[in-house]
């Protein structure tokens, strides 16, 4: 007698989990602070195993995870009493990195340095985005020691005027600030890596979105990056040369959208609040703070032309 069995498993698209926190076993994983609102119609999960892992800090804190709930694999710290949290946390194991399928892009030659816009109105176009640190003499007045000073920059900093990114994949030396100005692009992933600064904790630069400025990004609706808008390399230091925690800002104004996901796996993402009209924003991370009465949309999750990028592997036949 001959029996046999077949299975096909595969990566299927998925949802759920529109905050996930990666960080497997750090206090504060995931944490709210002050007045913020966090509400994920797909789900809230912290992988940490800390008896701190969610933190709920302030009165004004409301939390809701949605019908795919509140996962936590550690416990939850609520020292103030917060105005909501909806549903009850589960404790639950967890979860495996739904992006870890992700293959970074191909990084060729160098196609702009030093781009800075600090007025005016530009355009800019998918590319490798590289940058030459600042090096200087610095004396030291009670000694008289001189020591040279090398301080490395992002790869794209704009901090005035009217900005456009064409669509495409912007491969990024070292990462991105946006200070002020109107900046928008459609169809666009931004990736930060670090090739010239190979080795050099210093040389890892942050996106940083923070002062003033409107913000309207949405991520590829098709291709290998469909859905992905903010992306740092997975060999990415945690910490920094201090031995601090390496941190990504965003916080753009009320006129502001990020529509897509921002992936961070070793690093902090601070989600310091965007406007309310994205159809989704999804962050995973390896922590997460929320703070300034931010909100992470995702009502329109279902309807939006922009997949979610996340996906698990289940059996399919």
């Amino acid at each position: 007698m001959t029996v046999q069995s077949r299975a096909v498993a595969g990566a299927i698209p998925f949802a759920d989990g529109c905050v996930i926190a990666l960080d497997p076993d750090d206090r504060g994983a995931l944490r709210v602070d002050g007045s913020s609102n966090l509400s994920s119609d797909c789900g809230i999960f912290v992988n940490s195993t800390h008896d701190q892992a969610l933190i709920l800090n302030g009165t004004g804190v409301c939390i809701d995870g949605g019908d795919e709930g509140i996962a936590v694999s550690g416990g939850v710290f609520a020292p103030s009493n917060p105005a909501c949290v909806s549903p009850e946390p589960v404790q639950a194991p967890p979860i495996l990195n739904p992006l870890a399928y992700l293959t970074e892009p191909a990084a060729g030659g160098c196609d702009f340095m030093n781009t800075q816009v600090t007025g005016g109105t530009v355009t800019l176009s998918p590319g490798r985005y590289c940058t030459t640190p600042t090096v200087s003499a610095v004396t030291d007045p009670d000694t008289g020691i001189t020591t040279i000073e090398i301080i490395y920059h992002e790869s794209i900093r704009i901090s005035n005027g009217t900005v456009t990114f064409n669509p495409g994949t912007y491969i990024l030396d070292s990462g991105m600030r946006i200070t002020g100005g109107t900046v928008s692009g459609t169809g666009v992933t931004f990736f930060s890596t670090n090739i010239s600064g190979a080795g050099i904790l210093d040389a890892w630069k942050s996106f940083w979105i923070t002062g003033n400025p409107i913000v309207n990004f949405s991520a590829p609706t098709t291709g290998d990056y469909a859905g992905v808008l903010f992306w740092e390399a997975d060999d990415a230091p945690t910490f920094d040369s201090d031995g601090e925690k390496r941190v990504h800002l965003f916080a753009g104004n009320a006129s502001s959208t990020l529509e897509g996901t921002i992936y961070i796996p070793n690093s902090e993402v601070r989600w310091e609040g965007t406007g309310t009209t994205a159809e989704w924003t999804q962050i995973i991370s390896n922590t997460i703070r929320v703070g300034g009465n931010a909100v992470v949309p995702s009502a329109k999750l279902n309807d939006s032309s922009i997949p979610v990028p996340t996906r698990k592997v289940t059996l399919v036949e």
